[in-house]
Formats: structure tokens, sequence, C-alpha cells
């Protein structure tokens, strides 16, 4: 995890989700709504595996509750 001005950055190179998710996207939804509940903040993936990116990244902004 980095930290920006806004908030921080995670990265994640290895999904445990990857061949289920190519069928279903649904599984990807949840992950990032169980991170914003975790994480007590709002968080967008900025790359996506699916895409063909070589990983998914998260942004998030600096913790608000």
């Amino acid at each position: 995890m980095n930290e920006s001005k806004d908030g921080y950055v995670l990265n994640e190179f290895n999904c445990p989700y990857y061949e289920v998710a190519k069928d279903n996207k649904e599984i990807c939804a949840m992950e990032l709504e169980m991170m914003g509940k975790l994480l007590g903040s709002s968080i967008k993936r900025s790359e996506w595996m699916l895409t063909g990116s070589a990983g998914c990244q998260f942004k998030t902004s600096k913790k608000t509750k």
C-alpha cells in the first residue's frame, strides 16, 4: 500500500478469483464493496486484471469513519 496526498493506492497482483471472475464479474464488485467496508472509506478500482492490466489497483480516500 502506498500513501498519496488524497489517500492510498493498493496493488493486487495475484487474484484468487481470476478464473471465476472471467465468467462472473460480480465477484469483483463484491471484493470492492468488502474493501470499502473494511477500510471505512470509498474505494475505486483504477486498474483491472480482467481488462488486461498486470493486476488490480485500488485507490481509496483517507479514512473517514
